[in-house]
């Protein structure tokens, strides 16, 4: 499914108006800052790959076209990962 590349969101306000906010086309870090729902994908890569039940070696690619989100789903996976470690004691 094609993602739209528009970098718009339209959200309710609390009056039943709505707002349109325009969005940086930086790539995310965290799911607070997904607007386009990614953090899924990105989590469901990160319990793969932080899995004891996963072989290594491992190869994941990203593919899409460019502005999809391909960079904001590995930086919210590498932001995963990184708070799985440190939560399990690690550096």
């Amino acid at each position: 499914m094609a993602v739209p590349l528009r970098r718009f969101i339209r959200r309710a306000r609390g009056d039943g108006a709505s707002e349109v906010r325009l969005l940086s086309d930086q790539p995310v870090d965290v799911p607070s800052g997904d607007y386009f729902g990614f953090s899924a994908f990105a989590t469901a890569l990160t319990e793969i790959v932080d899995n004891e039940a996963t072989d290594t070696p491992l190869t994941i690619a990203l593919s899409a076209p460019w502005g999809a989100g391909k960079t904001s789903v590995a930086r919210m996976m590498h932001s995963q990962l990184r708070e799985r470690v440190q939560a399990r004691g690690g550096g």
